[in-house]
């Protein structure tokens, strides 16, 4: 479509020179979108850029134009802690909700944001290529929706200060900015006096008394970062031999290396340490730091919101000294779910712990247009409703319901108090789970509400139903599909073919608002969802998280057992995680049964094998779920086996087959597992079970040594050989 156009590229130049003007006076930065046909609009901004001359300047999109330096989405992580000019993100190229959250904090006050979009109004309808990340086979990417992008619109809309400039239409008046609510001035080491403190605070962990670590919180630009720099850099000057920085990835830790850099003269620096006159600051990822722990005398760890909570709680273990650093609003991870979350552990582990919370902006000024922008366009400043207005919620007094994408775009109420609850609920909600919330296809949203407000909510994605062929080259490992997270793992790993073909559904997040768990609530909603995907036609429900006790409990009561245990630990969770799973159908029925036993039967070798690692607690209770299944008959000689070594002196390893025979029927028997105690229970899972050396049992159970572990071992055996055979039996016999 050929349009008459209203303004001059050099009229553009003038429009956005003037916008960074005012912003840099104000200490903000300017915000200008393109909006038109794509080649109108790579067409302007090349011009534009051309004009401007700016050196530092990327372009996030494949068609970067020549003095940009090109970027794709896919590496937008790898350019936190860098500061820059100028960004163009060329959202014909796809517009990455999760990469736009990283990449925002990057340009600098004065510089510039320019948005390259088709026309507002009809952005909803454009053929996004990141639309095929959230369909799901065989939908194709037509079948994601465009709710994202048209509540983006309206949000651009409806920040103030940001200049909008369409095709075919008259350079707009410039945007009157927010007044400014002051920003504080960057001195030669403070950024003013909350940095001050902040520092401070930092370095009473270090030279204080231990297990008083301190929780440093703020959002994006408050100098956060650089005070953990700094006061590293401060610390090694007063004598500190070792510093450790710990993070998601090293990217995230930049901030941290640069300021304590540059009070460390000639330090010899390598990318992730720093060496100065003996001493140094090392970075190192969270799961190394557990495998090989470091004889750090502080350890801080930015960007804690990000990390899951069992890696945390076994670092506060670990290190007496720590700092935890953690963005409130972040675009991966938040710091609010981990306050609620990290606060219970700290209370119990260490309750002389302290908090402290930097507000004050340091890059650019309160107010500042692109901030606002990433707030409300990626809901990081979503709420969850007030725990006082709901207090009085119980499962008699609240309604269940069933929201859309479309429904909650017009309901921006419902929409926040639904992502700020699965925000709390959930260790790590990013920007894309915006998107997938309003986009995604094949998915069903039950909220429960009382007095109005959400409190509750469960997202559910339908699964399954593979075509046999297809299924069966799931099974054998050969191929692969998008989505369908537990038809495959249940046909590849857990080794059933006929799972794939089954329709399924799973529970892709569940939350219950945090002043409220503990009512009925959460039980309530999944009831009412295994109801409604039974009425669909589904064969059976599932879910996937991360492996506690706790959330063991939960599933159990709703009925959903376990199923399958990961291998390794998830990298989102820090834990292994379990699929678990009900029936809803005839064909589910025999699907489950026949899943679930293969589980007992093969749980008891995981323990000793890949997973003889496992938290002892947490195995108790997938023993308790899933009894081991013994199909080996307890012969004549395994019964003399056990004899000889219950009642005489004969050695644990001679008779190990027969032990763990004996021990693996005992421990899928309530009525023998309510005669032991917890601690005979633990030794029997430690050393026949998990066959964990002497020396790790002599540790995890406190006996004196190896003998007094033995001999309890041998009396524990004696109790299962009378229970099971009555009487002493005599060795040898």
């Amino acid at each position: 479509m050929s349009q008459i156009e209203h303004f001059s590229a050099d009229a553009l130049h003038h429009y956005v020179a003037g916008l960074c003007e005012a912003a840099e006076r104000c200490g903000f930065r300017a915000v200008v979108v393109l909006s038109g046909e794509m080649t109108w609009c790579r067409e302007q901004a090349a011009a534009l850029l051309a004009a401007r001359k700016v050196a530092d300047s990327w372009w996030l999109g494949a068609q970067a134009v020549a003095g940009t330096t090109s970027l794709a989405w896919g590496h937008a992580r790898t350019r936190l802690g860098m500061e820059l000019e100028q960004l163009v993100i060329d959202a014909f190229d796809g517009f990455d909700a999760e990469g736009f959250g990283a990449l925002s904090g990057t340009v600098r006050a004065g510089g510039l944001l320019l948005l390259l979009s088709p026309p507002l109004d009809r952005w909803r309808h454009y053929a996004d290529p990141l639309h095929r990340r959230f369909a799901l086979y065989p939908h194709p990417p037509e079948s994601v929706t465009g709710h994202f992008l048209a509540r983006l619109a309206k949000v651009l809309r409806n920040i103030r200060g940001i200049g909008l400039v369409a095709q075919g239409e008259p350079l707009p008046e410039l945007p009157s900015l927010p007044q400014s609510r002051g920003r504080v001035a960057i001195g030669e080491i403070y950024a003013g006096d909350e940095q001050c403190e902040a520092v401070n605070a930092i370095r009473h962990v270090a030279e204080g008394h231990p297990h008083r670590p301190l929780v440093l919180s703020a959002d994006r630009g408050r100098g956060k970062s650089a005070a953990l720099g700094i006061a590293a850099a401060q610390l090694l000057h007063n004598g500190l031999e070792q510093v450790v920085v710990t993070a998601p990835r090293i990217a995230a830790a930049a901030g941290v290396f640069e300021h304590a850099r540059e009070l460390l003269p000639e330090c010899e620096a390598h990318r992730g340490r720093l060496l100065w006159q003996g001493r140094s600051i090392e970075f190192v990822p969270p799961d190394a730091l557990l495998l090989a722990p470091r004889a750090a005398q502080l350890l801080l760890v930015d960007e804690a919101a990000a990390i899951p909570t069992p890696i945390l709680e076994r670092l506060l273990d670990y290190y007496p000294r720590t700092v935890f650093a953690t963005t409130i609003h972040g675009y991966e991870g938040t710091g609010r779910g981990f306050s609620v979350r990290f606060s219970k552990v700290l209370d119990v582990q260490t309750p002389q712990w302290r908090r402290l919370h930097l507000s004050m902006p340091v890059r650019w000024s309160a107010g500042d247009p692109l901030e606002q922008l990433s707030f409300r366009a990626l809901l990081l400043d979503a709420e969850a409703v007030a725990d006082e207005v709901v207090a009085g919620a119980s499962p008699a007094n609240c309604e269940i319901s069933q929201l859309d994408g479309a429904t909650l775009l017009d309901k921006e109420r419902d929409l926040s108090e639904l992502f700020g609850l699965l925000v709390l609920a959930h260790y790590r909600t990013s920007p894309n789970d915006l998107r997938q919330l309003l986009d995604g296809p094949q998915q069903s949203l039950y909220v429960l509400r009382h007095a109005g407000h959400i409190i509750a909510t469960a997202l559910v994605v339908e699964e399954g139903e593979l075509e046999p062929e297809l299924a069966q080259q799931v099974y054998l490992g050969r191929r692969r599909v998008q989505g369908h997270l537990l038809p495959q793992s249940l046909a590849n790993h857990a080794g059933f073919v006929e799972a794939a073909t089954l329709r399924g559904a799973r529970v892709m997040r569940i939350a219950v608002h945090p002043a409220l768990q503990g009512r009925g609530l959460g039980g309530l909603l999944l009831g009412h969802v295994q109801q409604a995907m039974q009425r669909k036609g589904c064969d059976y429900l599932g879910a996937s998280f991360g492996a506690t006790v706790q959330l063991l409990r939960f599933w159990q009561q709703q009925g959903l057992l376990p199923v399958r245990l990961g291998l390794r630990r998830e990298a989102s969770s820090g834990s292994h995680s379990v699929m678990v799973m009900v029936p809803l159908s005839t064909r589910g029925g025999a699907l489950f049964l026949a899943v679930w036993e293969r589980f007992c039967e093969t749980l008891p070798e995981l323990l000793a094998g890949p997973l003889d690692t496992l938290d002892g607690v947490l195995a108790d209770r997938l023993l308790e779920l899933a009894p081991p299944i013994v199909h080996e008959a307890i012969t004549r000689q395994d019964r003399r086996d056990l004899e000889s070594f219950a009642f005489g002196l004969r050695g644990f390893e001679l008779c190990l087959v027969a032990i763990r025979k004996l021990v693996l029927q005992a421990l899928g028997d309530r009525h023998v597992l309510a005669k032991l105690d917890t601690a005979r229970q633990q030794l029997l899972r430690d050393k026949v079970v998990q066959r964990h050396s002497w020396e790790r049992v002599v540790d995890r159970s406190g006996f004196s040594g190896r003998k007094e572990a033995l001999e309890r071992l041998r009396e524990t055996v004696a109790l299962l050989v009378r229970h099971y055979f009555g009487g002493a039996g005599l060795p040898g016999g």
